[in-house]
């Protein structure tokens, strides 16, 4: 019953993920890339002699092929020898603390740069930011704590759930514990919060793998996010009936056959599309 008035506005996604679409995704490997070295002292220049390669996905190259000498310092970027890992570091902890400005003049750089992976210890504070989970948080102090202890009617299923959620994981292996506690309480208030969808089985794992990276509060607004978001659609998957899971289907089809036309058509001869392996999972 909290629903109808809690979600009715958030149908808008953040604009600086509208680039992760799969397409994009897809081709960007290729097409993010200059097609040529830039000339010195411009934006993003890039020198030849680095050794380019279109295909090369690592973040010091996109670094020193989109970003320019003045703003990498100020990213306080430092390029040395065998020093990727920390190019990233440095990159995402400079992300994490100034987020809104770098969204403001780069938010169509942030897809590219987060699919080079994001370190682990900032992967919970990066994910907040992107799903824009932090500002409802703020807009609703205090709704969480309600509705995780408020009766949802699914708490027998949700209980039935916890020990097949990651068992060999040891945040979630005790039986009770601080790890499956938590895991209750976003799921309990999540069957609160959206009482038309309740609780499905499959929802556990995503929620606790955000659990693993951020508080539970943190987590039940992430799962809230990538249920309600457009850009996301989980809800379609969870929700009453299986048309949205069928179209997902559908879709993750048409984009092997455009973007991997080779696989889709191996697949295809041997009559295994996406209906045959989907379902189990």
């Amino acid at each position: 019953f909290f629903s109808s008035n809690v979600t009715a506005d958030w149908s808008t996604s953040p604009p600086h993920l509208q680039r992760m679409v799969m397409p994009q995704c897809i081709s960007n490997s290729a097409n993010g890339w200059p097609k040529s070295p830039r000339s010195p002292g411009s934006r993003g220049q890039f020198d030849a002699s680095v050794g380019f390669d279109a295909h090369d996905m690592s973040l010091i190259k996109y670094m020193v092929a989109n970003f320019s000498e003045k703003e990498r310092r100020k990213m306080c970027i430092v390029f040395h020898d065998g020093t990727r890992g920390c190019v990233r570091e440095q990159f995402f902890t400079y992300l994490a603390q100034n987020w809104k400005g770098f969204i403001l003049h780069h938010e169509n750089k942030v897809a590219h740069c987060v699919r080079q992976g994001v370190p682990d210890h900032l992967r919970g504070l990066i994910w907040q930011h992107m799903v824009d989970s932090k500002q409802r948080q703020l807009r609703f102090p205090g709704l969480f704590a309600k509705l995780k202890g408020f009766p949802s009617g699914a708490e027998k299923q949700i209980r039935r759930d916890l020990h097949r959620t990651f068992p060999e994981d040891p945040l979630f292996a005790e039986r009770g514990g601080p790890g499956q506690t938590s895991l209750f309480h976003v799921l309990n208030a999540h069957a609160n919060f959206d009482a038309r969808t309740g609780y499905m089985q499959g929802m556990a794992f995503v929620v606790g793998f955000l659990l693993r990276y951020v508080d539970e509060e943190s987590a039940f607004w992430m799962f809230v996010s990538l249920m309600q978001d457009n850009l996301y659609k989980l809800r379609q998957l969870y929700g009453p009936g299986v048309g949205g899971f069928l179209m997902m289907m559908y879709q993750v089809d048409r984009l092997a056959a455009e973007f991997l036309p080779e696989i889709s058509a191996h697949l295809a001869a041997h009559h295994y599309g996406t209906e045959v392996y989907a379902p189990p999972f």
